[in-house]
């Protein structure tokens, strides 16, 4: 009675694995339903918090997150940093400067290309009284080859400089945070990726952002806040048409550097002040915009566009003024056009208010560029 096959042992162990097997698939439901209600109407953050407990993964230390999803992070596997204004950094305390060492913030393994849990929304801290929300996340991902697939990323973060700067496998981008203001070579070096993100409204720093992500062919919008676009999308050798640049931009310097498929560069608002190397070596750049007198700098901006042809107009404020840079020749407008237009049967005539272009002219010391006075 108590052994056999239908005996009372027997019985009560199926009966006690049934019961576990439906409290487990009932769990699973309510996971999923509570999943679903948190998708279609957002987390709670009031009751996540009220109700938030340490990851029951986590050994070594007594910090309490929360993640994008609402559920506790395993903060074993993130570096973490309260920063002056009481928010938290995710990576230590020099990597989330601009004079940072560069090391990883997210510190977990890989999984399927995919992180370990969720990006930490929400940091309490032992020596906090309450949560406090992750802004800055400089450096996190910083040359992860493994990641495929971006996480979520909390809409509190503003910097997210050089987030997933040489992650050369990432391909697919979540979300960029709607906050975000610095975007300072956030993508740089990912050569696997083939799409750019929606860039955030509010973005002002945007040097490097695409620098040498030689898979993407088509660039974002750039938002109006932008100011800063050196080296935005350097080396994009795939891409083919450049974005609108809008009003407020003021330093070009290098943004088109060796994107050898463009023909055509964009319309330059009259807001740019610098533009170093702008479209160097952009072998297959057939037309220039017109430069307007707010630049100052024109050294080696068309060095190397060999099909440049046509009519260019600049209007900008160089004199030939010693920069006191380590740049080519030091002077303002210095090898502006060093080696463009030299292809067999092309010519290019300069025009424009500026006052040294006769001067500019000459110093590329090519006969198919010529002055053409108004």
């Amino acid at each position: 009675m108590l052994t056999g096959e239908n005996g009372i042992l027997r019985r009560a162990a199926e009966a006690k694995e049934k019961a576990e097997k439906s409290q487990t698939e009932e769990q699973s439901r309510l996971s999923n339903y509570e999943e679903n209600i948190s998708n279609y109407i957002g987390v709670d953050w009031d009751f996540a918090k009220k109700n938030a407990t340490k990851h029951q993964n986590q050994k070594n230390n007594n910090a309490i997150a929360i993640g994008t999803d609402g559920k506790p992070v395993n903060m074993d596997l993130w570096e973490y940093t309260k920063l002056e204004d009481g928010t938290y950094g995710l990576n230590d305390a020099e990597s989330l400067t601009d004079e940072g060492n560069k090391t990883t913030g997210y510190i977990g393994k890989i999984i399927n290309g995919k992180i370990d849990g969720t990006v930490p929304k929400y940091i309490k801290d032992e020596n906090d009284s309450d949560f406090f929300e992750v802004t800055n996340m400089a450096y996190s991902f910083f040359n992860n080859k493994e990641l495929e697939e971006s996480p979520e990323i909390p809409d509190s973060v503003t910097n997210i400089r050089a987030l997933f700067n040489s992650c050369d496998n990432l391909t697919k981008i979540y979300n960029l945070p709607k906050s975000a203001i610095n975007m300072y070579g956030t993508f740089a070096n990912c050569k696997s990726l083939e799409k750019a993100p929606e860039i955030p409204e509010n973005v002002e720093n945007m040097h490097g952002t695409f620098l040498g992500c030689t898979g993407i062919s088509e660039s974002p919008v750039i938002p109006k806040s932008v100011s800063d676009m050196s080296n935005t999308f350097s080396g994009c050798t795939n891409m083919r048409v450049c974005p609108s640049i809008p009003n407020g931009v003021t330093n070009m310097s290098s943004t088109f550097y060796r994107c050898s498929n463009i023909s055509e560069g964009p319309q330059i608002p009259n807001t740019v002040i610098e533009m170093y190397a702008t479209f160097y070596e952009c072998t297959n750049l057939i037309k220039a915009p017109i430069i307007p007198e707010s630049v100052s700098i024109l050294c080696v901006t068309f060095k190397g566009c060999t099909k440049l042809q046509g009519e260019i107009e600049i209007n900008a404020n160089v004199t030939g003024k010693d920069l006191g840079k380590e740049w080519f020749n030091n002077i303002d407008y210095g090898n502006c056009f060093l080696n463009a237009c030299t292809e067999d049967g092309l010519k290019l005539k300069v025009t424009g208010t500026c006052t040294v272009i006769d001067k500019i002219v000459e110093n590329a010391n090519n006969p198919n560029i010529t002055v053409k006075w108004k």
